[in-house]
């Protein structure tokens, strides 16, 4: 095979590969929809106005909702990251005219559509609200209960900690994670340094 074929070869395995990573996050965003659906249908129907011990179970679920959420929201940072390993290379490399340009717009837009398309963690951030918040407005509305007890405190807390890792943890990291990313595909690619073999 010819040295040009096998670079189209390439660079069609990576997009390939590019397309995996990303119908993989979308799974994980459908999961985190359907079971936040489902644990917050199933806590307000077991919530019961003249039982007010019955509100703890949706402190528990909301918190536990939360838990699950951080689960996704890491897989998907390592999906991210993978996904932007052979992005950065495409780009890097000059193998893919796409890759560089679409990384161009993403810098120089200001559309908020792109931002609205592009900003993973702002769909974690609106689940860990729907979440922190529905207990609580289960409280107020059905129960019309105002006091903090020892499970709300503790939901309230796990709120917080979730959204802002949600909202500021998890964007820094993975900013950190693309830069690394992309300045050691620009060493290594501008010094042409084969990969080190490995010590035994």
């Amino acid at each position: 095979m010819a040295p040009d074929e096998v670079a189209k070869a390439d660079t069609a395995k990576l997009h390939a590969e590019i397309n995996n990573y990303v119908n993989h996050q979308y799974i994980i965003y459908a999961s985190g929809l359907t079971i936040v659906g489902v644990i917050l249908a199933w806590v307000t129907q077991k919530t019961n106005p003249t039982d007010a011990s019955s509100l703890d179970v949706a402190y528990v679920g909301a918190s536990l909702i939360l838990v699950f959420l951080t689960l996704l929201n890491l897989l998907d940072l390592r999906l991210e990251v993978a996904r932007h390993i052979c992005a950065s290379y495409l780009r890097s490399s000059g193998a893919s005219e796409w890759e560089r340009q679409i990384e161009r717009y993403a810098r120089v837009s200001k559309s908020k559509q792109w931002l609205a398309v592009t900003s993973r963690h702002s769909y974690y951030v609106l689940l860990g609200l729907l979440a922190a918040s529905w207990p609580a407005a289960l409280a107020v509305i059905e129960f019309k209960a105002t006091r903090v007890t020892a499970v709300s405190g503790l939901h309230a807390s796990v709120s917080i900690v979730y959204l802002a890792f949600a909202t500021w943890g998890m964007p820094r990291v993975l900013k950190s994670a693309r830069a690394e990313v992309e300045a050691a595909w620009n060493k290594m690619l501008a010094n042409r340094v084969s990969e080190p073999p490995d010590d035994d």
